[in-house]
């Protein structure tokens, strides 16, 4: 218990003026036994908060903070500020100082509310479901708007008399592409024995609503689901939920056969078990005489199977054509970051000055079809003894992050882990096998090479844009029998492609990188 006088309090404001809470009431509950913080009790917290609370308020004293009377004014303005934009707290929540002689203790009080993890003890599925509704809206809001995200641990979220919702946590934190929200569903599963699966079907359609609201990006569903893949699940009820709201994440009205499953993507690949040999090719981008160049290439050595690991757009000038020839060919395609930003028209995200010009001009040439065609690509393939991704294994958006000298090391470790011993990828468009033995990790850039070791990256170059100082289309054979991959090198009719990037008035910047192999 702390008693200040209340001369020794200054109120900085509140969040809404005109419900600001009056010394009178602040010097009433710190006159009140401090409140012991204990994990699913009423009062949560970190070790550093002080509460106090008596039945109308509660009063939480930042004790972390050690500053100087006029440093912690302005700490608390400018936090003001800041919660009046997110609009997540209780306008009448007020920020004030106690003055002592040690300099200023930061702290706010606010009206007692009941905390959601008290409340989903005795709260109908329906009722708790539209709180968690309510926790979606405010953090996709406030991940689109400003980049942060909020704690999601129920104690976290409280409800007014009247069924508002409001969010308790002072701090926000960075934003994490879906990382911490895809862990808290997987809590939920294990923690909502009051959820069936119509519930959680129920759910999963206020999350699709959410993330397309304010991403207007379907590949985060994706991501989302994968990540929800690696929670723990305690039983077959908790499986089946699962489930249900995995297809109510995925629902589209006209869905494509090859969208996402919940298992392993094995269907992509036809006669895959039976033929030896198998197509690798990556990086195409819009680049028609190239790809043609590779798929004359592979009918002539016989080869009818291959998996395409992404960005079959981007860069050049052909993107309708690419994207028609390779359904045409009955290979499995896998998304890259190219192919999501045309289709999705968000290259906001790791694109350069010219790469979103030509992501623009995409947009434009290509029919609803072929972008609902990019769009519905799966993420990634697995098989028994290999995966294919476009970009990294341990990223868990598959096609942002690159396999490099700087990164080799932490994918072969996550390989290891998952107990994968091959993975195809593209993005870094060099024609590359990082691969570990017992006596240690190496780079191999041989034409032929087995990938019958611990753990193998394997990525097959560029089709149509390569950084090679040659500038030739690239691909890649792999034996499914003898594990060995084959590189080729094949020249194309690049005239073509360079003067229909002139005739489309592509960036002179981006015409000579393709002539250099940048």
């Amino acid at each position: 218990m702390i008693q200040p006088c209340s001369h020794d309090i200054e109120i900085i404001g509140a969040l809404d003026v005109e419900q600001q809470i009056n010394v009178k009431h602040i010097v009433d509950v710190l006159s009140q036994k401090e409140e012991n913080l204990k994990h699913g009790e009423k009062f949560t917290g970190r070790p550093s908060t002080r509460i106090f609370a008596n039945e109308h308020y509660i009063v939480k004293l930042k004790s972390e903070f050690n500053f100087k009377v006029v440093e912690a004014r302005r700490w608390i303005s400018k936090t003001i500020e800041q919660e009046r934009i997110y609009a997540v707290y209780h306008p009448a929540k007020t920020w004030f100082v106690i003055i002592t002689d040690k300099g200023g203790i930061i702290a706010n009080i606010t009206p007692i509310l009941e905390p959601l993890h008290i409340t989903y003890e005795t709260a109908s599925s329906a009722i708790f479901l539209d709180y968690l509704s309510s926790i979606n809206e405010h953090y996709f809001s406030i991940a689109r708007q400003h980049d942060k995200r909020l704690d999601l641990g129920l104690s976290n979220f409280a409800i007014d008399d009247t069924g508002k919702l409001f969010y308790l946590d002072d701090d926000l934190y960075h934003w994490d592409d879906f990382t911490t929200f895809s862990a808290s569903i997987s809590h939920l599963l294990l923690k909502l024995n009051q959820f069936d699966e119509a519930a959680w079907s129920k759910y999963g359609e206020n999350i699709r609503k959410h993330i397309l609201n304010n991403f207007n990006d379907s590949h985060w569903i994706v991501v989302t689901i994968e990540q929800i893949k690696d929670g723990f699940i305690a039983n077959e009820q908790q499986q089946r939920s699962r489930q249900a709201l995995f297809k109510s994440l995925r629902y589209q009205k006209n869905q494509v056969t090859h969208s996402i499953d919940t298992n392993p993507v094995k269907s992509q690949i036809p006669n895959i078990e039976t033929d030896d040999l198998m197509a690798v090719i990556a990086d195409i981008h819009s680049n028609e005489p190239a790809l043609v160049a590779v798929l004359e290439k592979l009918d002539q050595l016989g080869i009818k199977n291959g998996i395409v690991l992404g960005d079959i757009v981007g860069y050049g000038p052909h993107p309708d054509t690419c994207i028609q020839l390779l359904i045409e060919s009955g290979f499995s395609v896998i998304k890259g970051n190219h192919d999501n930003a045309v289709a999705t028209g968000n290259s906001s995200r790791g694109f350069s000055h010219l790469a979103r010009w030509v992501v623009d001009w995409s947009i434009e040439q290509l029919s609803r079809q072929h972008k609902e065609w990019l769009e519905q690509l799966p993420p990634y393939i697995r098989q028994d003894n290999w995966l294919a991704l476009h970009g990294a294994p341990i990223d868990k958006t598959f096609f942002n992050a690159y396999v490099y000298k700087m990164t080799y090391e932490d994918n072969l470790n996550n390989l290891e882990e998952r107990g994968i011993p091959i993975c195809f990828h593209g993005h870094s468009h060099l024609s590359t096998v990082y691969y570990r033995t017992r006596t240690g990790d190496k780079l191999s850039n041989d034409s032929t090479f087995s990938l019958n070791h611990q753990a193998s990256l394997a990525c097959p170059g560029s089709v149509g844009k390569t950084r090679s100082q040659v500038p030739q289309a690239e691909f890649a054979v792999f034996n499914r029998k003898t594990l060995d991959i084959k590189f080729h090198k094949i020249f194309y009719k690049m005239a073509r492609t360079l003067d229909d990037m002139e005739r489309f008035n592509f960036p002179e910047k981006l015409i000579e990188r393709f002539l250099s192999g940048m």
